[in-house]
């Protein structure tokens, strides 16, 4: 079934390991960070969202692996 907001989100955590998720056909961001520290994005299929990865004040943010296609704007947007 279709997402009608993010896929995912994770607000002011530490040491986060997201990782093995499927992610399709949201409305808005597949995964969505905002201040966060020591974040591992790995091994995640996004598909068909408005944006794929979004960040927002994350710091030591490694992103790898992920298959990320399809976004109506950007598959890995960051900020700040």
């Amino acid at each position: 079934s279709n997402i009608t907001d993010d896929g995912m989100d994770f607000i002011r955590s530490s040491s986060c390991s997201i990782s093995g998720n499927w992610i399709q056909n949201c409305a808005d961001k597949a995964i969505a960070l905002s201040t966060l520290t020591d974040v591992t994005i790995e091994n995640n299929t996004l598909i068909d969202c408005f944006l794929g990865v979004w960040n927002d004040d994350a710091t030591s943010l490694a992103i790898s692996n992920n298959t990320i296609r399809d976004m109506k704007l950007d598959g890995i947007e960051l900020s700040n």
